[in-house]
């Protein structure tokens, strides 16, 4: 009993250690998680009965890892990567102490010392170098550089950890019992987890620097025309007090209307822009009204309808944008200087409907089979990029359970085609 309360107190106060460690590199108040720490007394009451009646020193280390990596994500709620590299960087200074205060032991006169006793001592001389440290180094500067690195080089710095772990298993082990090979299954499993983690965290990294990148490049559009009628709002206020004098400056009505007249041109403002500005997808609205500025700019014009502003999609506003800009560079390519395209928005059942349609050719049977396929184009392309816009385009609504409607419409007695997205 009396080794059981001594091993009990071993990994008690390892559990702190390990948790002034990780409160110092994730500069966090001990207090603000103080009811969480405090749950987690059950489970280092379950590791410290679990490790005193393992069968073997190889189950031991593992149940330790195991339930210090759970009370961490307990603790601080991270992803499981950056857990374990949080419980790596606790653990390894740890490790360090004990490496070097059992040189010590081996080389003074006390190498007789309880293994218990030993492993206790270590740890007190730990938290004291922790609180000692800590006053003199930003612990959590290194801790932050750490979690900045790219999620590939975390998930190779996790799995790295675990396989360690796992080669230490078989070395020692030498899978001669079930509890082992049950370990060894697990570990192996936990770095399949770990690295698919990894990937997920990665991919939302890559989905956010997207939106940022849009809202960099389309918000500044979207603000710099508020602020804009911000400006012709003020000027109106002025024109509308020199129109109130106007009876009083001209005597007679054509006097009064050729100088109202002079304020049309003074008065004009694109209402196109007006209206976007009332869709609730902000970026789109930029996009919309970018990519119009620059038809402007090659003598092309873009006429938009806009049906619905409350615009609802389970899609980021980067891949909506990604999809109109395939499609609007496709048909402003295909128009001569002075055509239009023209474009509808619309939303139903929480989804976008995107419709846009310009001048074009009729389409045949193969036309419309192969004008999705990858390299297919209809221009004349000296470049490899060519046809991979419409492919990307289907591929993305494909993946996003969206449809596309491909379609011929008459106008005016000309033939136009027609694509329209719902996503």
């Amino acid at each position: 009993m009396e080794t059981y309360f001594l091993n009990l107190l071993a990994v008690f106060i390892q559990y702190i250690c390990m948790f002034e460690l990780a409160f110092k590199y994730t500069k966090q108040s001990i207090l603000k998680y103080r009811l969480k720490i405090l749950a987690t007394l059950p489970l280092i009451l379950l590791s410290a009965t679990l490790q005193f009646f393992a069968a073997n020193d190889v189950s031991r280390p593992f149940i330790s890892v195991c339930f210090m990596i759970l009370s961490l994500l307990f603790i601080f709620r991270k992803r499981i990567i950056e857990t374990v590299i949080l419980y790596t960087i606790t653990f390894l200074p740890i490790l360090l102490l004990k490496i070097i205060m059992t040189l010590i032991l081996n080389l003074s006169p006390f190498d007789s010392t309880p293994k218990l006793l030993f492993d206790i001592l270590t740890l007190i001389i730990t938290m004291s170098a922790i609180l000692l440290t800590s006053r003199f180094f930003d612990m959590n500067r290194w801790y932050t550089t750490l979690m900045s690195l790219n999620s590939y080089i975390k998930t190779a710095w996790a799995c790295t950890f675990i396989a360690v772990l796992a080669i230490q298993v078989v070395i020692s082990a030498r899978l001669t019992s079930t509890a082992d090979l049950i370990i060894l299954f697990t570990m192996i499993v936990f770095i399949l987890f770990v690295n698919f983690d990894g990937i997920l965290f990665q991919k939302e990294f890559n989905d956010t620097k997207k939106e940022l990148e849009s809202y960099e490049h389309y918000m500044p559009i979207v603000q710099e025309l508020i602020d804009y009628i911000r400006i012709r709002q003020h000027d109106f206020d002025n024109c509308l007090q020199a129109v109130q004098m106007f009876p009083v400056i001209y005597e007679d009505y054509d006097s009064i209307t050729k100088a109202l007249k002079s304020f049309e041109k003074h008065a004009e403002i694109d209402h196109t822009k007006l209206e976007l500005l009332k869709i609730n997808l902000k970026l789109v609205a930029g996009f919309l009204i970018s990519k119009s500025s620059d038809a402007k700019a090659l003598g092309k014009n873009v006429q938009i309808k806009i049906k619905n502003y409350n615009l609802s999609t389970s899609l980021p506003e980067y891949t909506l944008i990604e999809l109109y800009g395939i499609l609007m560079d496709n048909a402003l390519e295909a128009i001569p200087e002075g055509d239009t395209v023209f474009i509808e928005i619309n939303s139903k059942d929480g989804k976008v409907i995107f419709n846009i349609r310009n001048k074009g050719p009729v389409l045949t049977p193969k036309l419309r089979e192969s004008i999705f396929q990858k390299g297919y184009s209809t221009k004349n392309a000296d470049s490899h990029n060519r046809g991979i816009g419409l492919y990307k385009l289907k591929n993305t609504v494909d993946e996003h359970n969206g449809i596309i409607i491909l379609d011929n419409e008459k106008y005016s007695n000309n033939n136009y085609i027609s694509f329209t997205i719902i996503v």
